[in-house]
């Protein structure tokens, strides 16, 4: 399995225990999707690509679209076992604040479609984190204060980006969960999306007036 001296520190610190039985999907050491990851870790990115993330930030939502893990005690790579698309989740940055959306199901409570079937309402949240972008040698990091973690910091390093799409590797703020003191590695890939952020404050404002 290919390294370099990031990818080892990284999955040596930050790994996160994934299997079938919690929605991740095992790859084999010679998966085409594993070697796809393994070969994106090792990007560098270029003074041209924190130009474009600074031009890109604030001017349309990181819209997430696929989702990978490293499991630490088996040495291999784990894939969002369903279409991450469906979890309607994603970021938007704004000066020094990062908006994140996401969706969650309301405990006990069931409800009915008009053909009968029985379906379990969602809420959608809106989190804000602060945020900095840095460099160091490790690359281009998106730096976020923690909200709800027993860490201080997460960070995620840029590993691509152009006109269409943005990948991360590291923590971001959907990751951010409670009672967690032990940093999870993810390799995360966003498209940009100028309409859903119109779309979820509508539901927001729609959710305030109902309460």
């Amino acid at each position: 399995m290919r390294t370099n001296l990031f990818y080892t520190l990284l999955c040596t610190i930050v790994l996160c225990a994934c299997n079938n039985d919690d929605g991740w999907r095992v790859l084999g050491e010679k998966d085409e999707t594993t070697l796809y990851v393994e070969s994106i870790l090792e990007s560098k990115t270029t003074d041209d690509d924190l130009k474009l993330l600074n031009e890109t930030i604030g001017t349309t939502t990181f819209y997430q679209t696929e989702q990978f893990g490293y499991i630490t005690n088996e040495e291999r790579w784990a894939a969002a076992d369903n279409d991450i698309r469906e979890l309607q989740r994603g970021l938007y940055f704004e000066q020094d604040i990062c908006y994140l959306y996401y969706w969650i199901g309301i405990d006990g409570i069931r409800e009915y479609d008009a053909e009968g079937n029985e379906y379990y309402p969602r809420i959608l949240i809106c989190e804000k984190y602060e945020y900095t972008i840095n460099t160091s040698e490790e690359g281009i990091l998106l730096e976020f204060k923690a909200n709800n973690s027993k860490v201080d910091t997460f960070s995620a390093r840029l590993i691509s980006i152009d006109e269409n799409q943005v990948m991360f590797a590291g923590t971001m703020p959907m990751h951010d969960l409670p009672n967690t003191s032990e940093l999870r590695f993810y390799v995360y890939v966003f498209e940009f999306n100028d309409t859903i952020r119109t779309e979820w404050d509508s539901i927001l404002a729609k959710q305030e007036t109902e309460e």
